[in-house]
């Protein structure tokens, strides 16, 4: 099940306020948080953006969990946000320490009526981080209650490190030095 991580990445037509390199997700690696979509203003970390849901304090992961205080986006679907909305200067005098970097308040659908459904499939140009994802939400849309019901399924392909020239370890005196450290690192431990 996807959410708003995919739904801010995918929602790149707010101006460039939510620019993609705002998004911070931890994609490597396992354990508790692993693949934790974030959010990520200014550069000053994802614990010091505090995240609304329809104007509400969304609860963060609980520390004694080891999850970290940072707020995970993919537990909202993207089908059920209406729109996002950034507040990046003065936060902190209004909402406390936890909006230092920032305030993100996603505004979800109040009614809806009908199925709606979507989907997108990509990848990059040198062949690999085939992505597909599917966005699916309904609402009854009448009378004094309303229901929207919300659900994402997103699948991403890994790119390695190796497979891009900006990364891929080039020098052999130095990939000669870090493996030599790392090496040592593990024999210490």
């Amino acid at each position: 099940m996807g959410g708003p991580g995919q739904a801010l990445a995918s929602r790149r037509r707010l101006g460039g306020v939510l620019h993609g390199a705002l998004f911070r997700g931890q994609q490597a690696g396992g354990g508790v948080g692993a693949g934790a979509a974030e959010i990520d203003l200014r550069y000053l970390g994802s614990r010091r953006v505090l995240v609304l849901v329809d104007g509400i304090r969304y609860v963060n992961g609980a520390s004694a969990s080891g999850v970290p205080g940072s707020t995970d986006l993919n537990s909202i679907p993207e089908g059920a946000i209406e729109r996002i909305e950034v507040l990046q200067d003065g936060a902190s005098a209004i909402y406390g320490s936890d909006a230092i970097a920032g305030v993100v308040n996603i505004i979800t659908k109040k009614n809806q009526e009908g199925l709606r459904a979507s989907g997108q499939i990509g990848g990059f140009e040198q062949g690999d981080g085939f992505t597909k994802s599917a966005q699916l939400s309904w609402g009854n849309g009448r009378g004094a209650t309303q229901i929207v019901v919300g659900a994402s399924y997103v699948q991403q392909d890994g790119v390695l490190a190796g497979s891009r020239d900006i990364s891929r370890c080039s020098d052999v005196v130095v990939c000669s030095a870090a493996k030599a450290t790392q090496s040592k690192a593990s024999a210490l431990s």
